[in-house]
């Protein structure tokens, strides 16, 4: 089992947007911020910390940023989305009405991905949920922090947000029991057309349907008799979801599957 010195999360909000985690052991970040090991108890802007020595750092961190999210199972009534810093949330408003939820491993992350979001006809309504996904035979590489920092930063300039949560979380984590639970009255959910061909076959799929107003569909491998027949086998369970397909791009054919074995 790794070791870990169990580095305490404590954060603080020391401008409008900023939020800075007290590190009391700066050997527990990578590269270390200071020259002298010796060096403890600063205040450090969380996007200045590159990655955790020890992953389960890593974690606590996103777990207490996933606090912030008002709308989201396990806020924390202290704390608002208009607290954090716009790397990761940039709407104006606490409460959306509207949200295209987009989750997945994105181990790696790659441009596949990156088509599926800029296909989406409005942007600012696009959450980007990365998970840890135990049912998928993979480890990452690197610290869930330095994974969530960086595709935050990739994305600076766009209107795309991102929810650090489920990097926190190591169990299970079926998309229909945390969507029931969050609070947006038209929920939407982005996905590949691989993964909407299989979508029947996910844990309690009418839970999910119940709880969807929309799906949008990105082209990848399927054909239109495909991509057809899944919509059927869907609104068998949900007659009145509505299924957009998206247009095509340059990247279907990108698997993170297929990138992790090379």
């Amino acid at each position: 089992m790794e070791k870990s010195q169990k580095l305490e999360i404590h954060l603080r909000h020391r401008l409008k947007h900023t939020i800075e985690v007290f590190i009391d052991d700066q050997t527990q970040i990578l590269p270390s911020l200071s020259k002298s090991s010796d060096v403890r108890g600063e205040w450090v802007d969380i996007f200045e910390i590159p990655a955790f020595k020890n992953s389960s750092d890593a974690k606590k961190l996103c777990l207490s940023l996933a606090e912030y999210f008002d709308f989201m199972p396990g806020h924390n009534p202290k704390k608002s989305l208009h607290q954090l810093p716009g790397l990761i949330w940039k709407r104006a408003d606490c409460h959306p009405e509207a949200m295209t939820f987009f989750g997945g491993s994105f181990y790696p992350w790659h441009l596949g991905h990156d088509a599926c979001i800029k296909n989406h006809p409005r942007p600012h309504e696009v959450l980007v949920l990365p998970d840890n996904n135990p049912w998928k035979d993979q480890t990452r590489e690197s610290c869930v922090w330095k994974f969530f920092r960086e595709l935050c930063l990739m994305y600076k300039n766009e209107l795309y947000s991102f929810y650090p949560g489920f990097l926190g979380k190591d169990e299970k984590n079926p998309t229909s029991i945390w969507l029931s639970k969050t609070l947006v009255n038209h929920r939407s959910l982005l996905v590949g057309d691989d993964t909407f061909n299989g979508l029947t076959l996910w844990h309690e799929p009418e839970v999910l349907l119940a709880n969807l107003e929309r799906i949008y569909v990105v082209p990848r491998k399927f054909s239109d008799s495909d991509f057809t027949e899944a919509r059927r086998k869907i609104q068998t369970l949900r007659s009145d979801v509505i299924i957009e397909r998206l247009g095509h791009h340059q990247f279907e054919d990108l698997s993170s599957t297929e990138l992790r074995k090379n």
